[in-house]
C-alpha cells in the first residue's frame, strides 16, 4: 500500500503520517523558555541563584541558569551557548544596575522517536541581570559582627594563614584587636559566625593547639521571634614552631611538623612520636654554639659553661669532625647536638 504525503507540506517521504521536516516543527526540542533572573554581589562578584548566593563567574552562573529557563524533550541537551559580551565585568561593579540579554543557545536532541538522527535548534533565552550588594557584603566596614575568633600564642604566619582563609571564603573582618596581655594575640571580629567556624577549625588543624567554642545571646530576630547567638572560638596555638627543641625536665626533643597531632623527635634515639598539644608539658631549650672535640670513639663536644669535654646524649647524628663548630642544647649536664 503506498504511503500518503506529508499532510502539511506534500513531501512523498514520511516517517509514519508527516516528512521529518514536519515532525520537527510540529515537535521542537524546547517547549518552553522561561525569562530568568541573575542577581550580582557588585563587592564581591558572588552571584544569587535561587535564594542562595554563590562565587561563580558570570559564565557559569548563566549556564545554571539557563538550564532552568528551559523546559526540553526528554533525550534533548544544551550542545553549546554564546554570552558575548552581554555581561560585561565593568557593569558588575555598579550597584543597582538592571539590563535584560538575549543568550543564544543550541540545544541538540530528539523530539520523536522515529526521527533518524539527533538535530540542532537554536534559541534565544531572556534572562534579567541585576546588581546590588548582598546582605553579607552589606555588612563590611560596620561594626557588626556574628563571631569571634580569639587567636593566643599567635604569630605572624598564623596571622596570615587566618587572613588568607578568610579572604579565599570572602569573609568579612569587620575589627582585628590585637591582645598585649597573657599570652597575646589578636580578637578577629567577623561579620558571618559559619564561616568564622569554618576558618577556626581549618586554623587547628593546620597549627594545632586548643580550640574552644562557645556562645553568648545577644539579641532576638523580631520577624521570627527567635534568639540569636554570636560565637566566640578561641584558638591557642602551641608556644612553640616547628624545628624547635623542647624539653620535658628529662628528655629533649626536636618539633618536626604542627597539627592537631604533632610529631616530636627524641633527640637521643631519633625515634619520631605524635602527640596532641599540652599547655605547660614543654619548655623550649635555648640553642648554644660550641665546638667539637672528638667523634671517636664517641661523640664529645665542649660545654659552652664549663668547658670541659662532655660526651654528647644523641645516638644518631651527621657527620661531624674535630674543630667544628656545631649547635647544642643543654639540660643540666646533658648536652645534645642539634641537628
Amino acid at each position: 500500500m503506498a504511503k500518503l504525503p506529508c499532510p502539511q507540506c506534500g513531501n512523498p517521504d514520511v516517517i509514519g503520517t508527516f516528512c521529518e521536516s514536519c515532525l520537527r516543527e510540529r515537535s521542537p526540542l524546547v517547549s518552553q523558555v522561561r525569562e530568568v533572573k541573575l542577581t550580582f554581589c557588585s563587592r564581591s562578584g558572588e552571584v544569587k541563584i535561587a535564594n542562595a548566593w554563590e562565587r561563580l563567574k558570570p559564565e557559569e552562573a548563566i549556564r545554571r541558569v539557563v538550564k532552568r529557563a528551559l523546559v526540553y524533550a526528554p533525550e534533548a541537551k544544551i550542545e553549546r551557548f554564546d554570552v558575548g559580551d552581554a555581561v560585561l565585568p565593568e557593569l558588575l561593579n555598579k550597584p543597582g544596575m538592571r539590563r535584560r540579554i538575549e543568550v543564544q543557545v543550541i540545544v541538540r536532541g530528539r523530539a520523536e522517536d522515529g526521527l533518524p538522527s539527533d538535530y540542532d535548534e537554536e534559541y534565544g533565552i531572556p534572562i534579567i541581570i541585576e546588581t546590588t550588594i548582598s546582605p553579607k557584603h552589606a555588612k563590611a566596614g560596620s561594626q557588626y559582627f556574628e563571631a569571634i575568633i580569639q587567636t593566643r600564642n599567635e604569630r605572624e604566619a598564623q596571622r596570615e594563614a587566618l587572613r588568607v582563609s578568610a579572604a579565599r571564603r570572602d569573609a568579612m573582618i569587620n575589627k582585628e584587636e590585637p591582645i598585649k596581655r597573657g599570652k597575646g594575640g589578636t580578637d578577629y571580629y567577623l561579620a558571618d559566625k559559619k564561616t568564622a567556624s569554618i576558618i577556626a577549625q581549618a586554623l587547628h588543624e593546620r597549627f594545632g593547639g586548643i580550640l574552644k567554642h562557645s556562645s553568648t545571646l545577644f539579641s532576638r530576630d523580631k520577624q521570627t521571634g527567635k534568639d540569636l547567638y554570636r560565637d566566640t572560638f578561641l584558638v591557642e596555638y602551641p608556644d612553640f614552631d616547628v624545628g624547635d627543641i623542647l624539653t620535658d625536665d628529662k628528655l629533649a626533643f626536636r618539633v618536626g611538623n604542627l597539627g592537631k597531632i604533632i610529631m616530636f623527635e627524641n633527640l637521643t634515639t631519633g625515634k619520631k612520636k605524635g602527640a596532641t598539644y599540652e599547655p605547660g608539658k614543654f619548655t623550649k631549650m635555648e640553642r648554644r654554639e660550641t665546638t667539637v672535640s672528638q667523634v671517636e670513639p664517641t661523640l664529645a663536644v665542649i660545654d659552652p659553661d664549663t668547658f670541659q669535654q662532655v660526651a654528647v646524649q644523641n645516638t644518631k647524628t651527621q657527620d661531624l669532625s674535630p674543630g667544628g663548630k656545631v649547635t647544642v642544647v643543654k639540660l643540666g649536664e646533658l648536652i645534645w647536638v642539634v641537628p
